[in-house]
């Protein structure tokens, strides 16, 4: 009896093969950090359900994007695998050296302000935008119309910044930004802004892309998914574009 529990013991161990993927987190903040790891770790599992390979993660990471992209370099000119999770933008350019997964979040521009300050943005209001992105193009359009004094700044965190110390009464950012930092409020949606959708990354030859776009594509139609954004989101998910199919 003892050797027909080993023999299944050890069975069990040969045909469960494990196997640790290195999982790369970027410069997200706050609640959305959380948001994706808990994603990463239900994908794994609903794999782990239906593979004889046991997927485990390693969470590794990384402070800036750059630090992202030399990862993703470094992944694909050594044919490394591994999963980035970060906030990364699903574009076409992209697309020629990564591969994303089926979108799990999207999000448009917004003008944003403090909680604390009154009234909505009017004719030579102050406007603060992240400079060199796709944000500028929108604060100069809003410039023109309301003769809008400008100011500009980078990364997100230092856009923030300037409402925070008052430089400017409003920005011009995404949805991510009110999800992720405290003590802003949505003035306004621009319209026809639906600029931004973000997918798991992948190495361009990656074998993981293969095992878990299945996965990716059925969980983030599901009802379980849904569940998981609202419970680190809150109230602030009932902001975003309502993209999710319940499948399950």
């Amino acid at each position: 009896m003892i050797k027909f529990i080993l023999y299944l013991f050890f069975t069990t161990l040969i045909l469960s093969q494990k196997t640790n993927v290195n999982v790369y987190t970027g410069p997200v903040l706050g609640l959305l950090k959380k948001l994706e790891k808990d994603i990463i770790i239900n994908i794994f599992e609903l794999y782990n359900n239906k593979s004889k390979e046991i997927l485990t993660p390693k969470f590794i990471s990384k402070n800036s994007f750059s630090e992202i992209f030399s990862t993703i370099d470094s992944l694909n000119e050594n044919h490394g695998d591994a999963i980035i999770i970060s906030g990364l933008s699903i574009s076409q350019e992209r697309k020629s050296f990564i591969r994303f997964s089926a979108p799990y979040m999207n999000t448009n521009i917004v003008i944003l302000k403090r909680k604390k300050h009154k009234g909505a943005l009017q004719r030579n209001d102050l406007l603060g935008y992240h400079k060199d992105t796709y944000y500028e193009r929108y604060a100069f359009q809003l410039q023109d119309s309301l003769e809008l004094t400008l100011l500009s700044a980078k990364p997100t965190e230092k856009v923030i910044q300037l409402l925070y110390d008052k430089k400017v009464n409003f920005i011009v950012d995404s949805r991510f930004a009110y999800v992720n930092f405290p003590n802003l409020e949505i003035v306004q949606i621009m319209p026809n802004t639906s600029i931004d959708q973000f997918g798991i990354v992948f190495p361009f030859n990656s074998k993981l892309y293969n095992k878990l776009k299945p996965i990716c594509e059925y969980y983030f139609r599901s009802k379980s998914f849904y569940s998981l954004v609202n419970k680190h989101l809150g109230d602030k998910y009932k902001t975003f574009i309502p993209f999710f199919q319940k499948v399950d």
